[in-house]
């Protein structure tokens, strides 16, 4: 709509072309003497005339063309959005993060604020000497972030491109630790962990994850899984979720099925795997398994214990 500024009337930049602009011109002609009308082409980026640069924009204590202006579509309006904390979101934001901003552009603090808190992988690129408006009007600084967030997203998904080889051997690194187990194959089991290994199993015995040595995980297996007449653990749906560099993760479906006699106690759920490459082999350095479903008799697992050979 057509703003009034003082004794004249101005078109907003940005209009021409469009058909706000024909249907405000038209009501202009009709209602306002030519002499007050000011024709301002948003190509003119030098021509501050328009009323929209006048407005104190919400970086600023008296936002707004009339501050006093507080009735309860203001608040209702602009209060949550200008309350809203974003920032702090940054540090639940854990994928590769690109962010191209300028001092000059609305709120720069809060962009250096988000990045700081990014945790993961992280690129800024600031862009010298141009302001908000610039960001919508001109091409200049529009070309530079589009071809800075297609070189990120290229590099990214590069990275994300994982080796037939190393994917295989995650695969077969999953696979040792549960066809290992159930087999009692201890050794195979103590190789595809790290030396240091988090072990969650919280959302079925409660408690916080352990870390500890992969030693101390074998011992404690060996310990009570030869207890149970038969285990087996059919893991399946490997996938590789994230490699980048000597890292992975990984996640797949389980069901796991524990016997003494005839009595089962069977648990179906999910892994969640990080795994670290070591001395070029993939070992796992934390495991979370997720229980979805439970049958069977729990307290199988303290027969178990009770059956199993002792070691000295």
């Amino acid at each position: 709509m057509p703003l009034k500024a003082g004794e004249g009337w101005i078109l907003p930049a940005g209009a021409t072309g469009i058909c706000e602009y024909d249907e405000a011109l038209s009501f202009l002609r009709l209602e306002v003497p030519e002499n007050l009308l000011a024709d301002v082409s948003f190509e003119r980026h030098s021509d501050f005339r328009p009323l929209m640069y006048q407005v104190p924009y919400y970086t600023e204590a008296n936002r707004g063309l009339i501050p006093q202006y507080d009735n309860r579509f203001n608040l209702a309006s602009w209060e949550p959005w200008l309350t809203y904390d974003s920032v702090s979101l940054g540090a639940k934001l854990d994928k590769p993060t690109l962010i191209v901003h300028s001092e000059g552009a609305a709120v720069p603090q809060g962009a250096h604020a988000f990045y700081a808190l990014l945790p993961g992988e992280k690129s800024e690129l600031w862009l010298d000497g141009f302001s908000q408006f610039d960001f919508y009007d001109r091409s200049e600084p529009v070309t530079i972030a589009a071809d800075a967030a297609a070189a990120h997203f290229t590099r990214v998904n590069a990275s994300r491109q994982i080796d037939p080889e190393d994917r295989a051997a995650i695969i077969d690194t999953i696979t040792d630790i549960a066809a290992g187990a159930d087999r009692h194959q201890w050794d195979r089991v103590r190789r595809a962990f790290a030396d240091e290994v988090t072990l969650d199993y919280t959302s079925l015995w409660g408690g916080k994850p352990i870390a500890q040595p992969a030693d101390e995980v074998i011992r404690q297996w060996s310990g009570f899984l030869p207890g149970f007449d038969e285990t087996r653990h059919l893991v399946t749906n490997h996938t590789i979720t994230g490699l980048q560099g000597e890292k992975a993760t990984a996640e797949a479906d389980f069901q796991a099925t524990h016997r003494i006699g005839t009595d089962l106690w069977v648990l179906i759920g999910r892994y969640h795997y990080e795994l670290a490459k070591v001395n070029g082999g993939w070992k796992i350095s934390a495991l979370t398994m997720t229980a979805t479903h439970e049958t069977g008799d729990r307290a199988l697992t303290q027969r178990a214990a009770e059956r199993a050979p002792k070691t000295r």
